[in-house]
């Protein structure tokens, strides 16, 4: 009865062991498919916001060509304010919009508020150029008041100014949110 008994302990002891070996390499399997899944979640978080990122340097970059084609020096010419000249302004706004928007759906907290301080400011701009525009295809019919065109052309450089520096903040802010893996080991 000892050997019968020792033998029924040893199976037992056996078929334990074998359970707890598959439970133990199912758990380590499992934790290795959950690693490699959120590696690839990241992943594609990753290249989706540097993608986003791109976008949104572009279109504000050709926002800032487009408001550099205009004259905001003394003299007051008026003349480059043409519709035209607004169409092309009002259609990189909207581009940058649509950068915004994307960045704001993908991007973590603080390229996305620098992102729409971008919009806001190019916004801003945008509607002191349509005011110059006005002015100026009203011209030939009134003589516009100085201090609004002033007050105008002063919101475009100011708005020009503040593009740049908000677009080095946001360059530097997306760089860091890229090389951020996920991980919080910084």
């Amino acid at each position: 009865m000892d050997a019968g008994l020792a033998a029924v302990c040893g199976a037992l002891a056996g078929a334990l062991g074998a359970v707890g070996a598959a439970w133990a390499t199912s758990r380590a399997q499992w934790k290795s498919a959950r690693l490699t899944v959120r590696a690839e979640h990241l992943r594609q978080r990753h290249d989706n916001r540097a993608a986003h990122y791109k976008t949104l340097l572009s279109a504000a970059s050709d926002l800032q060509g487009a408001l550099n084609g205009g004259s905001y020096f003394p003299g007051n010419e008026l003349h480059r304010f043409t519709e035209e000249y607004c169409d092309a302004v009002e259609t990189c706004v909207k581009k940058l919009r649509d950068a915004v928007e994307n960045v704001a759906l993908f991007g973590p907290r603080e390229p996305r508020d620098l992102a729409i301080r971008i919009f806001r400011t190019a916004e801003i701009t945008m509607w002191a150029v349509f005011e110059l525009g006005s002015i100026n295809s009203a011209s030939g019919v009134t003589y516009p008041e100085p201090e609004d065109v002033r007050r105008s052309l002063t919101t475009v450089r100011s708005g020009k100014d503040n593009l740049s520096e908000l677009l080095d903040a946001f360059s530097e802010s997306a760089r860091v949110a890229l090389d951020d893996d996920g991980t919080g080991l910084s």
